[in-house]
């Protein structure tokens, strides 16, 4: 009880303080209808799901496949046995060189273009650092996972050369090295909002899946782990661009010059960094 004229506004505000705590009391105590028919809902659904979750090991555990192979047996490769005879019969020599020369020659476009538009007007360095994070890891890899040539194996240079697509007997199967370079490339034009060459990649890169199934220089397997492994390597290096160009402008900070000049323009959008490190327009990567 306020006796007072000069307590009087602590009152109120005193006043107005429990009326408010008894409100909010009130409406915890007696939550609407409809709120707790939702969370019921959701209840009952994430139940069915683990239920469903539980079943499916079970289930699964009858299905595990029991099968001796004496070698590599793919079944994407075995579909596309008819185009195969195709390439290797007699007298098919030119229609082989002009289909193998088509994919090379569009890979290489792609990779002009993709690069070209990345030293003309790109913005960061996700390409190249995508880039080198995938082709380490997979000659890694490749250093202790050796397949099988399989049955039917073509790949020897025609008479037109590419500039990034090496010819020749290579057992570099697990896993592709084409699929993922254009998978990248794709990424970087969608990233950059770019879809007429983004999807101009991504046939390509379909076009090129199918020479690389048919001439028989890859596994299935290989072409869907580069595929899955360079959206990977792309979206990771993308969410992380802000560290990674951090750290490249700590490298650099006690350089003079980037590239030829003591201040080059950054090539990157966010100017956003940590407080220590220099400021993303004073260091060109």
């Amino acid at each position: 009880m306020c006796l007072s004229r000069k307590g009087s506004k602590h009152c109120s505000v005193e006043i107005l303080a429990k009326s408010n705590s008894n409100d909010s009391t009130a409406e915890d105590i007696q939550k609407p209808e409809e709120l707790k028919q939702e969370e019921s809902s959701g209840m009952l659904v994430r139940s069915s799901i683990f239920i469903f979750c539980i079943f499916a090991l079970v289930i699964g555990r009858l299905g595990v496949p029991d099968v001796e192979s004496a070698g590599v047996q793919d079944k994407v490769v075995d579909a596309l046995q008819v185009f195969n005879d195709f390439i290797n019969k007699s007298g098919n020599e030119l229609y082989r060189d002009l289909m193998q020369m088509t994919c090379s020659f569009f890979v290489d476009i792609v990779f002009l273009t993709t690069f070209g538009y990345w030293v003309l007007r790109g913005k960061g360095i996700r390409l190249p650092i995508s880039l080198a994070l995938f082709y380490i890891v997979r000659a890694l890899v490749q250093k202790i996972w050796v397949s099988p040539f399989p049955q039917g194996y073509y790949w020897e240079a025609p008479f037109l050369p590419s500039l990034v697509v090496p010819y020749g007997r290579g057992s570099d199967f697990f896993f592709s090295g084409h699929s993922g370079f254009l998978v990248i490339c794709a990424s970087e034009w969608h990233r950059i909002k770019m879809p007429k060459m983004r999807n101009f990649a991504i046939c390509v890169a379909i076009y090129t899946i199918f020479i690389l199934l048919t001439y028989r220089i890859h596994y299935s397997i290989d072409i869907f782990t580069g595929v899955i492994f360079a959206e990977w390597c792309f979206g990771k290096v993308d969410l992380h661009h802000d560290k990674i160009v951090n750290f490249f402008c700590y490298g650099f900070k006690y350089i003079k010059r980037c590239f030829g000049r003591k201040y080059g323009k950054m090539l990157y959008d966010d100017e956003i960094l940590t407080k220590d490190a220099p400021k993303v327009a004073d260091c060109q990567v």
